[in-house]
């Protein structure tokens, strides 16, 4: 069978690596001949044809421009394709409009990385019009069921993780303790709850020699460079900019999920398992459906910088429980697999043209 798998992102963000992973993996197996659609020149573009994916590459890949959806059609009337996998918003309207025209014989899925329902008009009407929509957490799957879709077009497939792009934690014997977080400068990532958490156990003298490491970009670094220096703790950051997450966290001793709202399912905290780090995390259900307090990880009280910091004192005072998490960690890695994931959307796809 041949799948069609439309991507629209310009950067290597989480959404793009999965596809990535998925096309590649798919390939690798054989039973599903791939074929994808992504900006021309984008990494996963440069991915993929790396990586020997045939890919049809889009100078200019808005869902309403015609010449993208002719294109489109012309690829598939030379060479056809069973199903049309739409992986972001813009590439599930283009899937939605082309399953409506041009290929009706082709059976439909998108898969959904946000926890925000539907929103109504054509919003709605693209994901409706799937034959299967693929979500990444229960969560996901419960706020697309609540704003309308039939419970049986849904299932959920997790994101996956590759080990072979980590290295384990590095003993660095430097004498400090560094705390990591990985992702964009924005609000509902909790950077801000973060630094007052860590601006707590430092006026209390809590901290041994320390550092705070945050790799990621985004609007707030301002924000948050002045809200280190009134907490009194500037000297202890480090905003890395926008970094290669395997990169940063093999450096850290701990990570670092103070996600307040919209987690979908934090890939953040299965990199932090795969690098070997015990996790903390706020406890949305996005968080939550990975870590089980205590046994892989530690969870506190969303939005409270007082449960965080309370958190982070057993992970600094209690090397032992560190190590058990961590441990547990790794141990709960196997259903996030490159491999798992790619077996289940092979087997969504032969039931769907069952």
């Amino acid at each position: 069978m041949r799948v069609l798998h439309m991507d629209f992102g310009r950067e290597m963000r989480g959404g793009q690596r999965q596809v990535y992973y998925l096309v590649r993996g798919l390939a690798k197996e054989g039973v599903v001949t791939p074929l994808a659609a992504c900006v021309n020149r984008s990494p996963l573009h440069d991915a993929l044809d790396a990586a020997g994916i045939p890919v049809i590459a889009l100078n200019d890949p808005k869902e309403w421009n015609p010449c993208v959806f002719f294109r489109m059609a012309w690829a598939n009337r030379k060479t056809p394709c069973s199903i049309i996998h739409t992986h972001d918003a813009r590439a599930a309207s283009l899937g939605a409009l082309l399953h409506k025209s041009v290929m009706r014989g082709a059976k439909l899925a998108h898969t959904r990385r946000t926890i925000l329902p539907m929103r109504q008009g054509w919003s709605r009407k693209k994901y409706l019009e799937a034959d299967a929509v693929a979500c990444v957490s229960h969560g996901v799957a419960a706020a697309m069921r609540d704003s309308g879709m039939p419970e049986e077009k849904l299932l959920v497939i997790p994101s996956a993780i590759d080990p072979e792009r980590y290295t384990p934690k590095v003993e660095r014997n430097d004498g400090r303790f560094v705390f990591g977080m990985v992702g964009a400068l924005t609000p509902e990532k909790g950077h801000s709850l973060f630094l007052e958490a860590l601006g707590l156990l430092h006026s209390r003298q809590a901290l041994p020699p320390w550092e705070a490491r945050f790799a990621g970009s985004g609007p707030l670094l301002h924000e948050l460079l002045k809200k280190g220096e009134e907490l009194g703790i500037l000297d202890h950051l480090s905003f890395l900019g926008w970094q290669e997450s395997s990169c940063v966290l093999p450096q850290c001793d701990v990570l670092v999920v103070p996600s307040i709202e919209r987690e979908a399912s934090s890939g953040a905290v299965r990199e932090g398992w795969v690098v070997g780090l015990p996790v903390v995390c706020s406890d949305l259900p996005g968080n939550t459906e990975l870590v089980k307090d205590g046994e892989n990880g530690l969870v506190f009280a969303n939005l409270s910088a007082e449960s965080l910091a309370g958190q982070l004192l057993r992970i600094l005072h209690e090397p032992e429980t560190a190590a058990r998490l961590a441990a547990g960690g790794r141990h709960s890695l196997e259903p996030f697999l490159v491999g798992a994931m790619v077996r289940s959307y092979t087997e969504l796809y032969a039931r769907l043209l069952a």
